[in-house]
């Protein structure tokens, strides 16, 4: 198994990559290992934990968070303004196409997940839908 240098080191700038830092994770290890790593161009923090976001934002400014959010669309936006991040995924459970588009017309870079259907992605994009995190990176192509 790599490590999460090894990790990086190997996708380099190929490809988007999204850290996901799970409650009760060493948050001040991890801030102190990337502290001289050299992070892929396109890096997104993402947690459903504030306080492991907000001391990612206090070590990494310039980098973007993601707010993970399981089921509240207002509790979700809430987080990202206190962050000053655009970016947030949620339970494809609680979507509907108007609440995509509500979310992509207020700037809002939403990302579903579980997403595994393909046709509910090609239809949720049409909306505004930013990211797909599926399970099934083969039944989803990009659109």
């Amino acid at each position: 198994m790599l490590t999460l240098q090894e990790a990086i080191d190997i996708i380099d700038d190929a490809c988007p990559v999204i850290i996901e830092v799970k409650k009760g994770s060493n948050i001040e290890l991890l801030i102190e290992g990337l502290k001289n790593t050299r992070l892929p161009k396109f890096v997104t923090f993402s947690s459903f934990n504030m306080p492991i976001l907000r001391a990612i934002k206090a070590a990494f400014p310039d980098v973007p968070l993601t707010v993970n959010e399981k089921w509240s669309g207002v509790r979700g936006s809430r987080h990202c303004r206190a962050l000053g991040t655009k970016y947030i995924t949620m339970n494809q459970r609680w979507l509907w196409s108007g609440f995509v588009w509500s979310m992509s017309r207020s700037g809002y870079k939403l990302g579903a997940y579980p997403l595994n259907n393909p046709k509910k992605a090609k239809k949720w994009a049409k909306y505004g839908l930013y990211a797909a995190l599926t399970d099934y990176p083969n039944l989803l192509r990009i659109i």
